[in-house]
C-alpha cells in the first residue's frame, strides 16, 4: 500500500562525516531530511537521477569514499552485496538516511539518466505507483533530487539570471503538491539552469493520478547557491 513520497536533496554534506570538523551548518536540512523518510513505511522505492538509466536491488552496498570519507552504506539491513565504489548518489543519500531513520525498512532504487524523456517519467512514475498499491506491506516513494545550481556567483554552476524564477516556481509546485507544473519542466531548460533532479521530479508527479492529500514542505532553502527541498506528498 503507497502510505507516503518523501521527497530529499543529495548534497553530500547531510553525512557528518562529509562535513569536516564542523557539521552544524547542515543540520537543519539533515534533521528535515530524516524526519521526512520517517513517514515512509517497512519499504521504499528510491527515485534518483543518474548518469545512466539502472535498476538497485536490496542487497545494494556503497560507499561515500569518493565524497572525502568511507562512509558504508546499505539499502537493507541484510545486505550482502560487495562494496560498489560507483554506487550513484542518489542511492548513497537513501542508504544513508534508511540506516538512521527507518533501520528496518527494506529499499529498491531506480536510476533514471538526466535526460529522460517527460513522457517516460510520466510512464515510470504510474508503474510504480501501481507496484506500490499492490504491496501489502506500508510502501514509500523516496524521491532525492535537487534544484537549480546556478542561483549565485559561486553555486556550483555559477549565476544564472533565470535560475531564481525557475527556482522559486519548483519550490511553489513542490510545496502546493502541484503536479502539472512538475510534468511541465522543460528538459533543456532545467539543463541550462543545473536543475538536475528533473526527471526525478516528473517521475514523483507521475506516481499521483490525483495531487497529494496534504503536503508537509520542512525544508527550503538554497545554501551554497543550490535550490534544495524537503518535502512529504500524502495519498
Amino acid at each position: 500500500m503507497f502510505t507516503a513520497a518523501a521527497l530529499v536533496p543529495s548534497p553530500p554534506i547531510v553525512v557528518p562525516e562529509l562535513n569536516g570538523a564542523d557539521a552544524s551548518p547542515s543540520e537543519p536540512l539533515r534533521t528535515a531530511a530524516l524526519d521526512a523518510v520517517a513517514t515512509l513505511g517497512a519499504r521504499w522505492t528510491v527515485v534518483g537521477v543518474g548518469e545512466t538509466e539502472c535498476e538497485l536491488s536490496a542487497s545494494a552496498v556503497g560507499t561515500f569514499r569518493g565524497f572525502g570519507a568511507d562512509v558504508r552504506v546499505a539499502l537493507s539491513d541484510g545486505a550482502d552485496g560487495q562494496v560498489d565504489a560507483r554506487l550513484p548518489l542518489a542511492a548513497l543519500i537513501a542508504g544513508w538516511l534508511r540506516e538512521r531513520a527507518g533501520q528496518h525498512a527494506v529499499a529498491t532504487a531506480r536510476i533514471v539518466a538526466a535526460d529522460t524523456s517527460p513522457v517516460y517519467c510520466a510512464e515510470l512514475g504510474r508503474q510504480l505507483r501501481r507496484e506500490m498499491d499492490a504491496d501489502s506491506a506500508a510502501h514509500g516513494l523516496l524521491v532525492v533530487a535537487d534544484g537549480a545550481t546556478t542561483l549565485t556567483a559561486k553555486a556550483p554552476g555559477a549565476f544564472d539570471p533565470r535560475a531564481e524564477p525557475a527556482q522559486r516556481e519548483l519550490d511553489d509546485a513542490i510545496a502546493a503538491g502541484d503536479c502539472a507544473t512538475l510534468a511541465e519542466l522543460d528538459p533543456v531548460v532545467c539543463a541550462e539552469l543545473g536543475i538536475g533532479g528533473r526527471a526525478a521530479f516528473q517521475v514523483l508527479a507521475g506516481a499521483f493520478d490525483v495531487a497529494p492529500r496534504r503536503v508537509e514542505s520542512r525544508y527550503r532553502d538554497a545554501p551554497f547557491g543550490v535550490g534544495y527541498h524537503v518535502a512529504v506528498w500524502r495519498p
